[in-house]
Parts: C-alpha cells; sequence; structure tokens
C-alpha cells in the first residue's frame, strides 16, 4: 500500500488519535523545526510597534500546522496547533520504517526497494543512510555464505564509499578478497586472481592479505621461470618462451620477470591473432572464405607473389634468383636459390621439384591438370639441379601471375592409368605447417626453424584465436590475449585511434562485394529479372548503415566492376547503376509475365560470406527485393538441409574478392572456379565465352586493357553479376610488431620477417 498508494501524512495528537492528512512541507522532524522557526522570532528586535504586531501575527502563525485532511469532505482543510500534536510521521518515515522492518525480518530486497522509493523521494533522509549501510553489510555477510563473492565484495565496495569507518567492514572486505583470490588461484585463473587482488589494494594496500596473495603469486611465478630456464638449457625455445608468457599473466610485477621475459620471447616470438571464423568451420559458403585464404597464405609459398599493388601488381620470389625470357618470350630460364637467408621459413628447392608440378599440371590425366596452364606451355627441360627451362606455345601476358603456384611433393598413384604418373600430395613450397588445431585455436609453426644464434630472431609460430564477436576480439586485443586482428571494418576503429598501444594499417587493395547468379538456374537467365534485381538494391544506404561509410569518412565505394576501381582494367566512365524502385518494380513485372505459365517466379535462395557485415548487407539487399515483390531467403545455418553445394541448392551468392589480375582472375571469377576451365564457360552466354577467350589471348597490355574495357561494359550491359561496392579493411597491430609492409596485400604478407618484440604488461595496484 505504501508504494502503490497515494503518499500521506499522519499527525499523532496528544490523546493518541491519529489524523490522516496531505503530506506537509515542513519536512522532516516538523515539531523541531516549528519550535526552531518560533525561537527565531523571539530573537528579532522590533524595531516600531508596526513590525512588533507583524511579528506577533507571525510568531502565531507558526504554532499552528496547516493540514489538508484526506477525508476532510467539501472543506479539508484544517488548522492544529503544535501543543495539541504528539508527534508527525511523514510517508518518508512509514517508507524508512518499513525498511527496517522488512531488514530484522533478513528480506533484505524488500529493504532495499523501499529505501530506493525514499531515495528519488528525499535524497538524505535522516536515518536512510546508516540503514543502508547497515543493509549493505548484512547482504554482504549473506552472499558470502552463498559463495557470490563478487557480488558481496561489490556491495562491500559500495559500503566503503560510504563509510570506510564502518565497523567490521574492513575485516569483511579481506574475508571476500581472500575467497575470492583463493577461487582464481584453484583455477589457474591467474588474470582474475590479479584483478581481485589489485581492487582489494585499492581499498586496504597495506593489508595481511594482500601481502599473502603477492607472495603465493611471486612463488608461482619463480616455479615458471625456473622451468623456463631449464627447457631453454634444452633447446626447447618455445617451451620456454610459453613458460614465460605463463609467469607474465600470473603476476607481471614480479621483479625478476622482465629480463627472463625478454629473453624467452625474442628467442622464440609468437603472433596471436584474433578471428571469428578458423578454416574449416561450416558454413553454407561453399566458395574459400577469409578463414581458408588466410590458413593457405600461411601454408602455402607460391612461386611469386604479389609484393605491392597500384594500379598494376608488382611480384617477387623467394625461390628464384632471376627468371630471363628469351626467343621473344616463347622461352624462360629459371634460375633457383640455393641458399636461404636465416629468417626464410620455406624450404629450398630444386629443379626435379618444381618441374614435377608443371609436368602434373600438363598431364591430363593428373588431378592437377591446368588447361590454362596446359595451353601455354609446351614443354619443361630441366638444365641442372637449380636450373630449368619452360618452353611456351604462346607466351603469357604476365609470367609470374601464370607461375604463382604452390610446389608440391609427388608419389605414385596407382590408381591411375598411368602407375608412373606422379601426383601431387603435399606441398613442398610450405611456409609455415598445422601443429596443432582444436575448436577455437589453431598453432601454426616455421616449416624451416631459424638457426641457433642469430643476433635477431622473427616470428617462429601463429596462433589464430577464435572469438565469438569482433567486440570480444577488440577487448581480448586491449587486454593483452591477442596481438592482431586482420580485416577490422573501419567503423570498429575509433575507439582505438587514441590508444597509443596500436597501428591501423590499411589494405594494398580495396574488398569488392559482388552478387553472382548461378549459372544453372533458368529464371536467372531472363534480363529482365537480373536487371530488376540489380535496379532494386539501394545500394549508397546500405554502404552507409551497414559500413558507416559518409563523405565524412570515405572508406568505401559504389564501383561497376568485379575488381579494384584501382585497377588499369577499370573503366572509370562507366558509372555505377542507381537505384531505380520504379522501374525495378516494371522489370519484375514482366519477367514475371514470362514465368507465369510455369508456376511463376520462385523464392530463390542465396549463400553469402561467413562474416556478420556481409550477412547484415545481405539481408539489406534482401529486404530491397522484398519491396519490389522479389521472394529471397538467406541460408545461415551451416547443418541446413538440403546441404549447398558448389553445383546445387543456391541461387544468389554474395562474395568478396580482391582480383590483383583481371587478366589471369576474371574468368575464374566469373565460372565460380579457382582455375581456368573450359567446361565451366558451358554455362555463360556465347558473347561472354568469346570475349573470355579473347581476352586470355591478348599479347600486350594496351589490348588486355582494351578488352578488359569491354567485358566491364558488356557486364554491367547484360548484368551477368552485380557489383555492390568495395570496402577498405584495416588491420590492427600492437606497437611492439615490426618488420611488417606499409600496405598489406595478405593478411600475413611477409609474416617471416615479422618481429615481436616482447611487450610486458603495464600492471600496477
Amino acid at each position: 500500500q505504501l508504494l502503490q498508494g497515494k503518499p500521506l501524512t499522519w499527525v499523532v495528537l496528544v490523546n493518541d488519535d491519529v489524523v490522516v492528512v496531505e503530506p506537509v512541507n515542513l519536512k522532516p522532524n516538523t515539531l523541531e523545526r516549528m519550535a526552531a522557526l518560533i525561537k527565531e522570532t523571539y530573537n528579532r528586535k522590533p524595531k516600531s510597534q508596526q513590525e512588533l504586531a507583524t511579528l506577533r501575527v507571525e510568531r502565531d502563525r507558526l504554532n499552528y500546522l496547516e493540514l489538508i485532511l484526506i477525508d476532510g469532505g467539501a472543506d479539508p482543510e484544517r488548522r492544529i496547533h503544535r501543543q495539541n500534536v504528539k508527534n508527525v510521521i511523514h510517508y518518508e518515515d512509514m517508507l524508512l520504517n518499513q525498511a527496517k522492518e522488512y531488514q530484522t525480518q533478513g528480506k533484505l530486497s524488500d529493504s532495499f526497494e523501499f529505501l530506493l522509493v525514499l531515495e528519488r523521494r528525499v535524497a538524505d533522509w535522516p536515518g536512510a543512510n546508516e540503514l543502508q549501510e547497515q543493509l549493505l553489510f548484512q547482504e554482504s555477510k549473506q552472499l558470502l555464505q552463498e559463495k557470490d563473492y563478487e557480488t558481496a565484495l561489490v556491495r562491500l565496495e559500495d559500503l566503503d564509499k560510504k563509510n570506510q569507518k564502518f565497523l567490521g567492514l574492513t575485516a569483511q572486505i579481506a574475508k571476500v578478497a581472500d575467497a575470492l583470490i583463493d577461487q582464481s588461484f584453484k583455477q589457474q585463473d591467474f588474470r582474475r586472481a590479479r584483478h581481485f587482488l589489485n581492487r582489494f589494494w585499492l581499498l586496504r594496500p597495506k593489508h595481511d592479505v594482500y601481502q599473502k596473495w603477492s607472495e603465493r603469486l611471486n612463488q608461482q611465478v619463480g616455479n615458471l621461470l625456473n622451468q623456463a630456464s631449464t627447457a631453454a638449457a634444452e633447446g626447447k625455445f618455445d617451451l620456454s618462451a610459453q613458460l614465460t608468457g605463463q609467469a607474465s599473466a600470473v603476476w607481471p610485477r614480479n621483479s625478476s620477470l622482465k629480463a627472463a621475459h625478454r629473453r624467452a620471447i625474442s628467442r622464440y616470438q609468437t603472433l596471436s591473432v584474433g578471428v571469428l571464423r578458423l578454416a574449416g568451420d561450416p558454413t553454407p559458403f561453399f566458395l574459400p572464405s577469409n578463414a581458408e585464404k588466410r590458413e593457405r597464405y600461411l601454408t602455402q609459398a607460391n612461386l611469386f607473389e604479389v609484393e605491392s599493388a597500384d594500379s598494376f601488381a608488382h611480384y617477387r620470389s623467394g625461390f628464384f634468383e632471376q627468371w630471363e625470357p628469351t626467343e621473344l618470350g616463347r622461352m624462360t630460364v629459371f634460375h633457383l636459390r640455393q641458399s636461404r637467408a636465416a629468417w626464410e621459413s620455406q624450404p629450398v628447392l630444386t629443379s626435379q621439384a618444381v618441374t614435377k608440378t608443371f609436368l602434373a599440371m600438363l598431364n591430363p590425366a593428373s588431378q592437377k591438370y591446368d588447361e590454362r596452364f596446359s595451353s601455354y606451355v609446351s614443354s619443361v627441360s630441366v638444365e641442372s639441379p637449380f636450373q630449368f627451362t619452360v618452353h611456351f606455345d604462346r607466351a603469357p601476358l604476365r609470367s609470374e601471375a601464370f607461375f604463382s603456384v604452390p610446389v608440391q611433393t609427388a608419389s605414385l598413384n596407382s590408381s591411375k592409368d598411368d602407375s608412373t604418373l606422379p601426383e601431387l600430395n603435399n606441398v613442398l613450397s610450405e611456409r609455415f605447417r598445422i601443429t596443432k588445431k582444436t575448436a577455437n585455436e589453431v598453432i601454426y609453426h616455421r616449416s624451416v626453424p631459424e638457426p641457433v644464434g642469430l643476433p635477431q630472431y622473427h616470428v617462429a609460430q601463429v596462433v589464430e584465436k577464435r572469438y565469438p564477436s569482433l567486440e570480444k576480439s577488440l577487448q581480448g586485443l586491449v587486454r593483452g590475449e591477442i596481438s592482431a586482428l586482420l580485416d577490422v571494418p573501419h567503423q570498429y576503429l575509433d575507439q582505438l585511434k587514441e590508444n597509443g598501444e596500436f597501428v591501423i594499417k590499411q589494405s594494398a587493395l580495396p574488398v569488392t562485394h559482388i552478387l553472382q547468379f548461378n549459372p544453372k538456374n533458368k529464371y536467372l537467365r531472363n534480363l529482365e529479372l537480373r536487371r530488376a534485381m540489380a535496379l532494386g538494391i539501394d545500394r549508397r544506404r546500405i554502404l552507409k548503415d551497414v559500413f558507416s561509410v559518409t563523405p565524412q569518412s570515405p572508406t568505401g565505394r559504389l564501383v561497376s566492376a568485379p575488381y579494384s576501381s584501382l585497377s588499369f582494367g577499370y573503366n572509370q566512365l562507366i558509372k555505377p547503376r542507381e537505384h531505380n524502385l520504379t522501374l525495378a518494380f516494371s522489370l519484375l513485372i514482366s519477367a514475371k509475365n514470362v514465368f507465369k505459365k510455369t508456376g511463376g517466379l520462385p523464392t530463390f535462395r542465396m549463400v553469402c560470406e561467413p562474416d556478420s557485415t556481409s550477412q547484415a548487407a545481405a539481408v539489406e539487399v534482401i529486404q530491397d527485393w522484398t519491396r519490389i515483390g522479389l521472394n529471397v531467403e538467406l541460408i545461415t545455418d551451416a547443418n541446413q538441409e538440403p546441404k549447398v553445394s558448389r553445383q546445387d541448392n543456391w541461387d544468389i551468392i554474395y562474395r568478396k574478392v580482391q582480383m590483383v589480375e583481371p587478366i589471369i582472375e576474371l574468368w575464374p571469377l566469373l565460372t565460380l572456379e579457382e582455375t581456368a576451365k573450359l567446361e565451366s564457360l558451358k554455362y555463360l552466354p556465347n558473347w561472354l565465352r568469346q570475349e573470355l577467350l579473347e581476352l586470355e589471348n591478348v599479347s600486350n597490355f594496351s589490348a588486355a586493357t582494351s578488352r578488359l574495357f569491354q567485358l566491364h561494359k558488356h557486364l554491367k550491359g547484360s548484368v551477368q553479376l552485380i557489383p555492390l561496392w568495395e570496402v577498405d579493411n584495416y588491420t590492427l597491430l600492437r606497437k611492439n610488431i615490426r618488420g611488417y609492409p606499409n600496405r598489406l596485400m595478405t593478411p600475413y604478407q611477409g609474416i617471416e620477417r615479422w618481429i615481436i618484440q616482447p611487450w610486458f604488461p603495464n600492471e600496477s595496484p
């Protein structure tokens, strides 16, 4: 009734009758305050008879309580002389008394509820603060018995802010903190133990409990450092670094830890990276995602790799000393390096290993047969263990891009008709190899470890740790659990720009987002339907709402081609298609009429890149299509049946691409294959097949640019795919990382030369 009813006041008369009235203005301690006001009038010195008369009138008024009766009828106003009043019980007093009653009964939550209502009405009502202190202390004791130590500590911290000298407070804080730290210590959660120990230090810095646990943590660090020293003496530098890292997580303030940590971490360097997906995680998306691309880069070193890109790609090779085209490009002599630098992680290759890979790519009976490769290369001859020659039927425009393949080991596969055919199994030109994989972590080690005794070492191990969300991974970066985050959208970087511990690096090429259609789908071959879908997407709005791209933050652009707007093959005169809802609706009506006799248009199935931002954009695209009357469902469940495959069970795919060489990569992109195959062209229109084949046969960059411009124009006109936008991506690195390129072409570009300088948590109580 107190909480739900109308606030009221009880006026207790000298005969113990109670008059229920509206709340009075003079409170608290109404009678005492009336007496004080009357006394104050006697202290005044009137200067005239008129002032004396006025003072007597005021004194007479102050002797009366002006009341409004709750049940006073038509005339509720009353005056009662203060000498007839024994006590005035205000609504706030009732709340306080009821809170005390609940405290006596042990109903602490109810008591807190009444105190909260009282505090909202009057912040400093007499007795309320004292009662709240008692309740906080009493609740902490109750929570301690229930082993809810953390909540108990919060209550005690609140009480400490109110009254540090509360009786028994110090002993209670020590008891709760001791239980919390002991619990964390037993669970080997030293970060949590340090957290509560630091909170306790802020409350009682010189207490015996703090001394006890700091000594125990120091002892734990000493044990780990002894083990790390033994491991280093035995040449187990990875174990030494691991143990030292554990020691720094236990108690960073240990006096002997910094020097040992510097030695161990410098000798065996680990790059810890936060990711949202690991390679192989279930997803309906059947093409390689960012996770698979990262794993491929780490575990496969191609003969040629893109080092940088502007309008053209620039290549480097870690395997060849030189490659010399002769006979007008019809023959190239390759000279393999016979030694490797100490920092390089890939092995030295011989001519035999490389040519076996090429021969498998030339042989139609091999699983690694490459039609495009065989159409250019006529033969391969070995001149010496480190020199071989490739003979061409026709010279490729970019030989470096053409030979950007890994070298694989060969073994005899008896299942083939030709039992002497070498079949490729494992990658020989590997950079790192997987040594451990769990549900939430993958560990990669150098394929070739760095030798002992170097003045400077580099990254020896890469650890990818999966986080449930980007926000959690950013939190892990700030806490020091990881040292890097890859492919971070710019809208998440604002909170870290002012943090001096991190470096933000923009990717060398933007990521292009496109929609592609299943070439086998008979409905999506209809040009009016595809145009309706392209015109129905409000790309500017989605780019702003999902990717936070604004004129003030121009980190993305609308595009009209599936490759970067920086590429030499991008025709700047071809503008992106603008949103036109009316025309899209009209074209969809026309498309529906075509299929009216066969049951109309079905609900199309879309698969999407497995990342939250792309999926959010895909949802917006589908909503735009729904507005014009097109039904599309987004497949997000990896276990959804029937399962999505490359060939069937999907109609539209939302994918992200970073195309470095459109001349080489456009064919596989359009056919959704990893290599160019003639068979995959059969589902494409005749004109597109012809133009792709003409692009294959160009002999100079001028002709290539002309062909790409033509393809750009025709792809937009025929809506073979829908280019959406390109977005700049960023990599977040802790400042103790050195040696990476200024603009990263790939997430781990040049990882063999990255240096992880020892980073020590700067933690103080």
